[in-house]
C-alpha cells in the first residue's frame, strides 16, 4: 500500500510524499498532519480512487465538505502550533512570551469566528463554532489559572511591562510578590554591600565623631518605599522595542533600577517552553549509544554543539 502511494505521488507532483503521521505524545502533530493532507489533497483524492477501484481498500473518496472541514479546523488549531513553533525558536522568548501567544491565539479564533458569521449555516460551521467555544472556556480557564512567575515576567519584561488581560486578582497578587522579592533581594544586596565597605565605614565613622558631623536628623528609605519608588519609575518609562534583547536592556539600566534589574534576571530567565531542553535530550541519546558509552564528557559536548549548530543552520535554510 505504501509503495502504491509513493507512485501515485511521483505520476501526480513528480516526487514521492511521505505524509505526516499523528503521534499520540506530540499534540503538534495533529495540525502537522492536516496540513501535510491539505498540500496534497489532489494525490490523496486519487489515491482513493485507485485503491478502491482495484478493491485495495474501502475507505471511501473524502468529500468537498470533509476537506471543507479540515481546512476550518487547521485554522483554529493552526495558531496554536504557530505558537509553539514560535516559542520554540523565538529569540529573547520568555515565560512572558506564553501570555502574548495566548493573546494571539484568541485574536485568531475571532477572526475565525468573523469569518463563518458570514457564511451560510452548515453542518461544518456549526461544529467550528463549538470547537471554538470550547477553546475558548479552555484559554478562560488559563487566564484564571496564571502561573505567578509568567505575571512577574509579564511585568518585568521592558517589551511589555503592562498586561490589560490579566485578571486583576492574579494581577495584584502578582505585584505583592514581587515586593516581596524585591524587599528580600534589597536587604541581601544591602548586606552584601555593607561587608564590601566595612573597612571604608571604619574611617568614615572616625572622622565623623571627630567633626560631629553625623545628621542625626535624615532616615533612609524603608524597603517598601524603595519597591515603590524603583516600580513607579521603570512602568512609566517607555517601553523597548520587541526585536530588542530584554536582558540587555536590563543590564544597560541596572544602576537606575538595581534590585528590579536582578529580578528579571531570575524571572525571565525561565524557559518559556521545555522544548528545546526535550530536543537536545534526543540529540543526546542519539549520540551516547549504547556502543559510544566510553565517549569523553569534552567530546560528547562538542558533539552535541556541532549537531545543535547542525540542526540551527538548516531551520536558518527553511526560512529562508
Amino acid at each position: 500500500m505504501r509503495e502504491a502511494w509513493l507512485q501515485n505521488c511521483r505520476n501526480l507532483l513528480g516526487k514521492a510524499v511521505e505524509l505526516q503521521p499523528d503521534v499520540a505524545t506530540r499534540w503538534s502533530s495533529s495540525v502537522n498532519m492536516l496540513r501535510k493532507a491539505l498540500k496534497v489533497k489532489t494525490a490523496i483524492q486519487m489515491f482513493l480512487l485507485v485503491v478502491n477501484k482495484d478493491q485495495l481498500s474501502r475507505v471511501p473518496a473524502w468529500t468537498d465538505s470533509q476537506w471543507d472541514l479540515l481546512e476550518k479546523l487547521l485554522k483554529v488549531f493552526g495558531e496554536s502550533a504557530h505558537t509553539l513553533d514560535r516559542l520554540q525558536g523565538q529569540k529573547y522568548v520568555s515565560q512572558s512570551s506564553i501570555l502574548l501567544e495566548l493573546l494571539m491565539i484568541e485574536k485568531n479564533n475571532a477572526t475565525v469566528l468573523a469569518e463563518l458569521e458570514q457564511e451560510r449555516v452548515t453542518p461544518n460551521n456549526t461544529f467550528i463554532k463549538e470547537v471554538i467555544a470550547e477553546f475558548k472556556l479552555a484559554l478562560n480557564v488559563l487566564w484564571d489559572k496564571l502561573p505567578v512567575d509568567s505575571i512577574i515576567a509579564t511585568f518585568l519584561d521592558p517589551r511589555v511591562k503592562v498586561l490589560d488581560q490579566i485578571p486583576k486578582r492574579e494581577h495584584d497578587e502578582a505585584v505583592k510578590t514581587l515586593g516581596r522579592d524585591f524587599q528580600t533581594l534589597s536587604k541581601k544586596q544591602e548586606e552584601r554591600q555593607n561587608i564590601a565597605d566595612a573597612p571604608l565605614k571604619v574611617q568614615k565613622n572616625n572622622l565623623f565623631k571627630a567633626f560631629d558631623l553625623v545628621d542625626r536628623g535624615q532616615r533612609r528609605p524603608n524597603q517598601k518605599q524603595l519597591f515603590a519608588s524603583e516600580w513607579d519609575a521603570y512602568r512609566v518609562g517607555i517601553p523597548c522595542p520587541g526585536h530588542q534583547d530584554p536582558l540587555e536592556w536590563w543590564r544597560r539600566k541596572e544602576g537606575e533600577f538595581p534590585v528590579l534589574a536582578e529580578l528579571a534576571k531570575l524571572h525571565l530567565g525561565i524557559p518559556a517552553s521545555q522544548a528545546s531542553c526535550e530536543r537536545l535530550f534526543s540529540i543526546m541519546k542519539n549520540t551516547v549509544t549504547d556502543h559510544r558509552t566510553n565517549l569523553e564528557s569534552f567530546l560528547v559536548e562538542e558533539l552535541l554543539f556541532v549537531t545543535w549548530q547542525k540542526f540551527l543552520d538548516e531551520e536558518k535554510m527553511k526560512q529562508g
